[in-house]
């Protein structure tokens, strides 16, 4: 291992690595820092003056307007001792999250399968699992039910994913707790919906589970009725209003109404859209789906 400085415009970004999204402000900050203290920490590189750990460093240096920059050469690394090394100091510096790294994960998983057959160990079981969690200090079970999502995840539930419609934690439930036919039918419930809510969702889930335990007919609608409550001014008027309204309608045609709420109205209308869902349940016949409780058969 040998420290240096070395010309900045010699060393080079590595293509692979499992960061590929650096935050403009995030650099000019700490430009200005090194502009002031200059680099603290030495970027790694190897050999061939590919950057090992560090890009954000060496970035923000070039912004700094720096000619040269500190490093530590590290020589000999093989392609998973360097994905592996880089993993940490993304996961150390909260640069990178789970799922953006999974790609990279199961690359290290297949490096550490290969290698370690001859050990009697299987970096793709359990135990491999929790070996590889260890080293590159994240959670076990996040990193389990990350990988069950990138197996389990339709490409409706990943579209979805990609588009910001639903939370990663929300999606990871989805995937591992939902048949593929299941999670189709979730997100197409909600296609008029600016985002899939986590309290709505783990509704949905406990729902189709007790209906499969129960040997229930599952509820299915093509085109659901969706009715968004918004109040302004005096919320509860307006929801029992808005209750009032739904019960005039036909739906002779309907098995169940999906009543859904802006965010900033759900905790303050949570306690009475819970008594008029089952006035109205129990006056049309229908199931009142709020997304965290369900009133009607």
């Amino acid at each position: 291992m040998e420290f240096k400085k070395i010309e900045i415009n010699k060393v080079k970004p590595d293509p692979n690595q499992p960061r590929t999204k650096f935050n403009d402000e995030d650099l000019e900050l700490m430009a200005d820092s090194i502009v002031s203290q200059n680099v603290i920490n030495p970027i790694e590189i190897d050999e061939n003056n590919m950057i090992i750990t560090g890009e954000r460093r060496w970035r923000a240096s070039k912004i700094a307007g720096l000619k040269e920059i500190p490093v530590k050469v590290v020589k000999g690394l093989s392609p998973e001792q360097r994905l592996e090394r880089q993993l940490v100091e993304n996961f150390h510096q909260k640069t990178v999250t789970v799922e953006q790294a999974l790609p990279s994960i199961k690359s290290l998983l297949k490096c550490f399968n290969n290698e370690s057959k001859k050990k009697g160990i299987q970096y793709n079981s359990d135990k491999g699992q929790k070996e590889l969690a260890k080293r590159l200090g994240i959670s076990e079970s996040w990193l389990s039910k990350s990988l069950g999502y990138d197996s389990k995840a339709t490409p409706e539930l990943r579209e979805a994913r990609k588009k910001n419609e639903i939370g990663f934690a929300t999606a990871v439930e989805m995937a591992i707790q939902l048949e593929p036919e299941e999670q189709k039918q979730v997100i197409r419930e909600n296609e008029d919906m600016y985002r899939l809510e986590r309290n709505y969702v783990r509704g949905r889930i406990k729902q189709i589970k007790r209906q499969k335990e129960n040997n229930e007919k599952p509820v299915i609608f093509p085109e659901p009725y969706t009715q968004w409550l918004d109040p302004t001014t005096n919320e509860m008027r307006h929801l029992k209003s808005a209750f009032e309204e739904l019960m005039k309608r036909d739906w002779s045609d309907r098995i169940e109404l999906n009543v859904k709420f802006h965010f900033d109205a759900f905790h303050s209308l949570m306690k009475m859209s819970k008594k008029y869902a089952e006035f109205l349940a129990k006056t049309t016949g229908m199931v009142i789906n709020l997304g965290y409780e369900t009133y009607g058969k």
